[in-house]
Formats: structure tokens, sequence, C-alpha cells
């Protein structure tokens, strides 16, 4: 069963932070995916702006997302201006840049299906996932700032107390050395 959308929505958001900053967003997105079974598929493009009225970042991204019932492919490609808000994950930064050319690909592959654990009839964890990662990133358009990184992961989405979807994905990511990371998110992808 496939469920198409086709969404055009604006994000405008305030932060005022602990150290008086404040930071105004703008984003705009086209989300074009559908649902086929329990996977999102197809595009989305994505446009965010964040300034503190001094310095203005950007970042602007197409994501296209494959699959079938046995294994899901997502590419996303962006172009990010600046990174003064701290806006792009660690495994993509690793130097300062005013442009950066980057994408990602994530492969990810059911590894138990259907399990039905029920904890405390408070979180239901049905499936588990095996993700694999590669990125690569340029900087200021040249060539030996060329920076790619690597990673594997196992997801577990649950539901928390029959409503709401989130998820859990721990793993290892390789650019010069390993390092692990631990995470919790309401996206799938």
């Amino acid at each position: 069963m496939e469920k198409y959308k086709s969404i055009v929505y604006a994000d405008l958001s305030y932060t005022h932070g602990i150290k008086d900053d404040n930071l105004f967003t703008f984003g705009l997105t086209f989300d074009g995916m559908y649902s086929y079974n329990s996977a999102n598929l197809g595009p989305e493009l994505s446009l965010k702006i964040l300034s503190d009225l001094n310095i203005i970042n950007g970042m602007l991204s197409i994501k296209n997302i494959y699959g079938d019932d046995y294994m899901n492919l997502s590419v996303s490609s962006s172009y990010n201006y600046k990174n003064n808000f701290n806006q792009i994950p660690d495994i993509l930064c690793k130097y300062p840049f005013i442009h950066k050319i980057s994408q990602q690909y994530a492969l990810k592959i059911p590894l138990i299906k259907n399990l039905d654990i029920d904890m405390f009839q408070t979180f239901l964890l049905q499936d588990i996932y095996g993700k694999f990662y590669f990125n690569w990133a340029i900087d200021d358009f040249i060539l030996s700032s060329f920076l790619p990184s690597c990673g594997l992961s196992l997801f577990f989405p649950f539901r928390f107390a029959g409503v709401s979807n989130s998820f859990i994905e721990c793993g290892i990511n390789y650019r010069d050395s390993f390092s692990f990371f631990f995470s919790l998110s309401d996206y799938l992808f």
C-alpha cells in the first residue's frame, strides 16, 4: 500500500541562547516522499538560512531515497555556506570553510523483522537494521580538501506509548581515526 505526498512547508524560528546569542532560522522544504510499507521513499529538497543578524549561514540539500522490502539507499547532496552555528555533522566538517560541497550515501538493510518486543506496554521494538555510510566533502572548491569518511551502525526504531516513533542508533565512524556515536532521533533516515 502506497501513500503519496507532495508538501511544501516553511519553518521560521528564533532561539535565544544562554550567552545572549540570538539565532534566527528560516527553512523551506519540498517533501515529495511517499510511504511504501514502513519505508519513506522519494525526493526531498530543502533550503535553510541561519543568522544572528551579523553572520549569515546557509544550506541547500537534495535527498532521494530508493528502496524496496530488502534495503533502502539514501543519497543526499548539499551545498553549505559557512558553518558558524555548527549545523554540519562532525564527520563532514574538519576545517573552517566558506563553501562546502558534500554527498552522503546511507544503505539501510533489515537484520531482524517483526520482533514485537513489548516492554511494560510502553516501548514496542519491531525491527533492527544495519546501516552503512559513505560520505565525501570538498571545501572551497579545492580538490586537495577532499574528505572521505565511512561508518557502520545498528539502528533500532521503536514506538513509545503506542503513539510516537523514535529511533536509537549506535555505531562507529572512520575519518582520520575511529569514533563511536550514539544518537536518539525522530527521523528515520
